[in-house]
């Protein structure tokens, strides 16, 4: 069975950072947690829009769905 404990390995020693194991000796498997690095925030995204050579071409007919149609039949 398995158990989990937090240790520090300085110098060939174990500091044990809770309660230690009362069973000795002990086989150990040792896993190397490396320190978090900062992550990088994400760039914001701007808010695209159409060219302005576009305005007066299309219109919203139905706000709450978001339906765009061109104002010039095709």
């Amino acid at each position: 069975m398995l158990r989990s404990y937090e240790a520090i390995y300085d110098h060939g020693q174990l500091r044990w950072l809770n309660d230690a194991p009362k069973e000795t000796p002990l086989k150990v498997i040792v896993t190397v947690v490396e320190e978090a690095k900062t992550a990088t925030p994400e760039p914001t995204r701007k808010r695209r829009r159409p060219p302005p050579e576009l305005a007066g071409m299309m219109r919203v007919v139905n706000v709450e769905d978001n339906l765009v149609e061109p104002a010039i039949p095709e």
